[in-house]
């Protein structure tokens, strides 16, 4: 038997399986990235709807303050406007 020739075989055959689980180490270590990748885009997708709503609440609700200032300012104009006409009949 020749050693050298069974230890260079050996070798290649060692090289072989250790190409392989490198290739398949890599193939599923892209699948993960990938994975990874997608829940990111995901994630992203998903803040950007909630800051969306978000904005279109605060929007709704800034409307609504609005309203019920220029309702309160009117509603003290008409009270003033009471006011000075009783001022008015008690004067004249």
């Amino acid at each position: 038997m020749n050693w050298t020739l069974i230890g260079q075989l050996g070798s290649i055959i060692v090289a072989v399986i250790t190409t392989i689980v490198t290739f398949l180490n890599n193939r599923s270590n892209n699948k993960t990235v990938k994975e990874l990748e997608l829940t990111k885009q995901k994630f992203a997708q998903e803040n950007e709807k909630l800051k969306r709503n978000q904005a279109m609440q605060d929007f709704k609700n800034k409307l609504i303050s609005n309203f019920l200032g220029d309702l309160s300012a009117i509603l003290n104009q008409f009270s003033d406007i009471t006011l000075l006409k009783q001022a008015q009949k008690s004067a004249g």
